[in-house]
């Protein structure tokens, strides 16, 4: 898993696991843009990150995978829809509402949780551990 690291007033670089766990202070925060673009999908009516996969919903899988990566401080999933949300939240995850207005541009969903979570503000800590 390769991760980007960056300080509020300087680009992000890509580094390896490796350096980011030589380097424990930097924190890095997992965010996973979840989205249920069920009219545009024939193949997922109900939204792709609600799938079931081996008994549990494909958000939650990814989930599990980001918080689990050494490299990885602090994750979350930032969603725009009520169902997502509830489940994450039900089985113990950290969910950041995040507008609709992106669609499925990611990286501006990922800016806006940085700043709902005031991530860049308080060294990256965003006031929470290790994401639920």
């Amino acid at each position: 898993m390769g991760c980007a690291a960056s300080k509020a007033d300087e680009p992000a670089r890509k580094v390896s696991s490796r350096q980011m766990l030589a380097r424990p202070k930097v924190r890095v925060l997992g965010v996973i843009h979840a989205r249920c673009d069920a009219k545009d999908s024939k193949a997922f009516p109900h939204g792709k990150p609600l799938v079931d996969v081996a008994g549990a919903p494909l958000v939650w899988r990814t989930f599990l995978k980001v918080r689990g990566a050494k490299c990885v401080s602090r994750c979350v999933v930032a969603t725009d829809d009520d169902r997502i949300a509830r489940v994450v939240a039900a089985l113990g995850g950290e969910v950041v509402r995040v507008s609709g207005k992106w669609g499925s541009h990611t990286a501006a969903a990922v800016w806006e949780t940085c700043e709902r979570l005031r991530f860049w503000s308080d060294g990256g800590g965003g006031g929470g551990g290790g994401g639920g």
